[in-house]
């Protein structure tokens, strides 16, 4: 049953805080498929390991780390990744030895190859999506096969350390290749599960009883922090006719989580419980649907509607509608993928191609980056060779996989690199104590190494924001553990590391802050004010025409994308020292949405209320029109204010809906009071943004400040 308890409060809604360990506690939630994918890569991990044992191929640490490397979120993806670094690491072992062939004996021209190898592969892995990972992996191997040759003595050992170096990389990718062709997720099941898991959290909420409402409600709001930006790539991969669908279909569960977040605990009227758990019964429907637990025969489910929403304030329905709308778009997409012979085998819109401006502009920047990384790399290399210091030389590797595109980013991935570096060290260092000198056999071995990589691929298998730490915790305990076929009782390759994570943070640190700087705020300025031109756009849309309920689908989902791109630079502007340019207006941002949604899902029903109304009351329509139009300049005028970096103006728009507010209450006549309601709660919900605009506006000093630099 849905609870029953006090009516939603008159405040807009924000979106759940976000705290350090809400985070972690969100990003260490299991689902079966991530459990399946830490068992497959711990097995693999442990295979390595008896493979490297048994075989005596050199290096297990490496080889090991690289099942974390090639490994992805589903079967296809992953046998893709692993027959390209194949290849890649292939080409760089011949481009390695044909570089060697010309660089032995010249240290100058040895500096200057590593120099160009490292600016080839940044720039590629920065300017192409396609070919990033394979131009970076080519170049950054072969650089590796030249920074050798001050390890190696002779060219002959040198050469047979290069092959030896092929094995050890090639046969980790193969074995990625061959497990997941056969183990591997299925893209088609990862979505359809996901997407039902979303939607049953969701039909466990609007059921809950009041024992249960916290729990639920705490899972809808882990999940709508997850989003469903994984599921996206997935959507894609349908028939071309089908990918708008999928697409709308992925967008719209968000929708609905967002908008579940801050559902209220109790809707005061009736009809709006009974709604609510009709709505309960839709969502397991349309979950059991997508699964495919009751084939494709199954009806649409019964999409409910709010029949008389008397008693129910304004800010509970700016909830309630969006969401029963929202399902009853949701049903009618799945009903249309459900039935594909009807669906127009028009193919998809081709993308936009950008301007020469901006195709100048990403040049530029890869360009920048590329010479920031090799700047650091080459000086990590002349430190540690200059100091004679080898042990240092993870300084170099971690030039290469710090560097982000901006300051933030960069500082980020060096906090996560360094601190599971550190605790995957420190527990290697326990363990060549504690536990190895114990085991005697390669069986043992493998089965420890499987122990602790599984917590490794708890954290690795998590979104960008921590999986970093994994990756670092896990290559930090190979090296100090796996370190030959004998048990290891050296623990100086462990303080040589740490030292050397430490020396090459350091560098990109002070590099990457310092020359072309590529900061943050105007990234997050522009994802706020692409969503204030979506509302605007939201708020100005005309009824009547039949593309205008697809027009008002699409200018939500491009609020929620400027959204989520301004959150997801925020959350990295927690590490960019100096100014968070435009962090405090999201909370007031995020208001927004379900106000603005309501009034788009009454403006169909305008026409109709608005005839029924007497001649005399047709001002109050006329009123709450023009209402809606300033409210829509408004908007416009903040998101022009906080593209420019300028403060926006302030006004105090109270008196423009308190003078409409009195007229609405002097109203005596019951009837006309409920004809009049739709009227007056739209005027309701224009207020409810008007007073988040201004909230915005007070927060958007602090854009001005940092928001253009």
């Amino acid at each position: 049953m849905t609870t029953i308890a006090q009516p939603l409060a008159p405040q807009p809604w924000t979106a759940p805080r976000e705290g350090w360990w809400e985070l972690l506690r969100a990003e260490l939630t299991l689902a079966p498929e991530r459990t399946a994918r830490m068992v497959r890569m711990t097995v693999m991990v442990m295979g390595v390991v008896l493979i490297s044992m048994a075989l005596r191929v050199p290096e297990a640490a490496i080889s090991t780390y690289m099942i974390f490397f090639a490994t992805r979120e589903d079967g296809p993806s992953s046998v893709k990744t692993g027959i390209g670094l194949i290849v890649a690491v292939t080409a760089a072992v011949l481009l390695g030895l044909l570089m060697l062939s010309f660089t032995d004996g010249e240290p100058s021209l040895r500096l200057a190859a590593i120099a160009t190898l490292s600016f080839g592969a940044m720039y590629v892995a920065r300017s192409s999506p396609k070919l990033g990972m394979l131009g970076f992996a080519l170049g950054f191997v072969a650089t590796m096969f030249l920074v050798y040759v001050d390890i190696f003595p002779t060219p002959e050992v040198m050469t047979r350390a290069v092959c030896w170096l092929w094995v050890i990389l090639a046969y980790p990718f193969a074995l990625v290749a061959l497990c997941e062709a056969v183990f591997g997720d299925d893209p088609e099941v990862l979505l359809r599960r996901g997407l039902s898991r979303r939607l049953v959290a969701l039909a466990d909420l609007l059921e809950a009883t009041p024992e249960e409402a916290g729990p639920a409600r705490r899972r809808v709001e882990r999940l709508e922090r997850i989003g469903t930006e994984g599921l996206g790539p997935y959507a894609a991969r349908g028939p071309a006719a089908l990918v708008p669908l999928r697409g709308r279909v992925v967008g719209e569960v968000q929708t609905l989580l967002v908008i579940a977040s801050r559902l209220p605990p109790v809707p005061a009227a009736p009809s709006v419980r009974t709604s609510l758990r009709q709505a309960a019964v839709a969502c397991r429907h349309l979950g059991q649907t997508i699964l495919g637990e009751k084939g494709i025969e199954l009806s649409s489910p019964t999409v409910p509607v709010v029949e008389d929403p008397g008693g129910t304030d304004a800010a509970s329905l700016a909830v309630v509608l969006p969401l029963l709308a929202s399902i009853r778009t949701l049903a009618l997409t799945v009903d249309k993928l459900r039935a594909p012979g009807l669906v127009p085998a028009t193919p998809p819109a081709p993308a936009v191609p950008p301007t020469p401006a901006e195709q100048e502009e990403r040049r530029v920047e890869a360009l920048h980056f590329a010479a920031k990384v090799t700047l650091a790399a080459i000086t990590a290399y002349v430190l540690y060779t200059a100091l004679d210091w080898n042990g240092i030389h993870t300084a170099l590797i971690t030039c290469f996989f710090v560097a982000q595109e901006s300051v933030g980013a960069t500082i980020h991935k060096f906090t996560l690199r360094l601190t599971g570096a550190v605790v995957g060290g420190a527990v290697g260092i326990l363990s060549l104590i504690l536990v190895i000198p114990r085991l005697d056999s390669g069986g043992g071995l493998a089965v420890f190494v499987g122990a602790v990589t599984l917590l490794a691929a708890w954290f690795s298998t998590g979104s960008q924001r921590i999986s970093y730490a994994g990756w670092q915790f896990a290559f930090a305990f190979y090296l100090v553990v796996l370190h030959g076929f004998e048990r290891g009782t050296k623990l100086v390759g462990a303080r040589d590391r740490a030292l050397g994570i430490i020396l090459g943070n350091i560098l990109v640190t002070l590099v990457f802050t310092h020359l072309w700087p590529v900061r943050l705020a105007p990234r997050i300025t522009d994802g706020i004010s692409r969503a204030l031109d979506a509302l605007a756009d939201l708020l100005s849309v005309e009824v009547g025409k039949p593309e205008s309920q697809a027009h008002s689908s699409q200018l939500e989902q491009a609020f929620f994308s400027g959204l989520n791109k301004a959150q997801q630079w925020a959350f990295l502007g927690r590490f960019e020292p100096g100014a968070k340019s435009g962090v405090s207006m999201l909370p007031a941002l995020s208001s927004l949405y379900l106000p603005a949604r309501a009034l788009s899902l009454s403006a169909s029903d305008e026409t109709l209320t608005d005839q029924a109304l007497p001649e005399a009351e047709r001002w109050r329509v006329d009123t709450v029109e023009s209402l809606r139009r300033t409210v829509a300049v408004r908007l416009r005028d903040i998101s022009s204010a906080v593209r420019e970096g300028r403060t926006p103006t302030s006004h105090d728009a109270r008196d423009a809906f308190e003078g409409p507010r009195r007229s609405f209450a002097a109203v005596s006549e019951a009837g006309l009071r409920k004809r009049l309601a739709p009227v007056r709660l739209r005027l309701e919900w224009l207020g409810m943004i008007g007073e988040s605009l201004e909230s915005l506006v007070r927060s958007g000093g602090a854009a001005a400040a940092g928001g253009v630099r």
